[in-house]
């Protein structure tokens, strides 16, 4: 199933021994690199005859996508000595992405203000949490800002303003903070001349 990047999920694969003899699992076996790993239980392990246990398996991916990778369950079953199971998983990802790269106000006189709306975006395949939005100077302001959550493609509205107490040139960066594992502290410059 889909799984946020760098966040767990755990399925249980159920395993039998339908013999009428001990079966002995000597090894899980998964790739070298894989988001999959087995928790429990631990081989090798024995299973009387007509024993059940569940497989534990765990998903962890590191990057968004696809991901596939094949638990092999080693034992001495006479009939199959090597059972092979596909697992697959998708890690999904949140990221925050806007109409603007640079926030270019222009000139405005001392004691008036110039105001930018900004469509901020969720362009990643998981929700993303917007928890905080400001300016690092004080003659740049979000006018309306409320913690929430960005679905996958959702868009809002984001207005900001330029207000100089000082003549000369202004910088400035908007700061958005967010759950993103790609850009937690998304960064806009902005620039204004008083």
């Amino acid at each position: 199933g889909e799984t946020a990047v760098r966040e767990t999920r755990v399925r249980t694969i159920a395993m039998a021994n339908a013999g009428d003899t001990d079966l002995q699992v000597s090894s899980f076996h998964l790739g070298r690199a894989s988001a999959f790993s087995v928790l429990d239980p631990e081989a090798p392990l024995t299973m009387i005859a007509g024993e059940a246990t569940a497989i534990w398996v765990q998903f962890f991916p590191q990057v968004g996508g696809v991901q596939r990778d094949t638990l092999e369950i080693r034992s001495n079953d006479p009939n199959e000595a090597v059972i092979a199971i596909p697992l697959r998983g998708t890690g999904v990802n949140a990221e925050l992405s806007s109409d603007f790269s640079t926030l270019v106000f222009g000139t405005v006189r001392i004691g008036q203000f110039k105001d930018i709306a900004i469509e901020l975006s969720n362009t990643g395949s998981a929700p993303l949490q917007l928890h905080n939005a400001f300016f690092e100077n004080a003659s740049f302001r979000v006018l309306d800002f409320t913690p929430q959550v960005l679905h996958p493609s959702e868009r809002i509205m984001l207005p900001v303003r330029f207000i100089p107490f000082s003549p000369g040139g202004i910088n400035s960066k908007l700061v958005i903070l967010n759950d993103s594992v790609v850009q937690p502290r998304f960064e806009i410059q902005a620039n204004g001349l008083a």
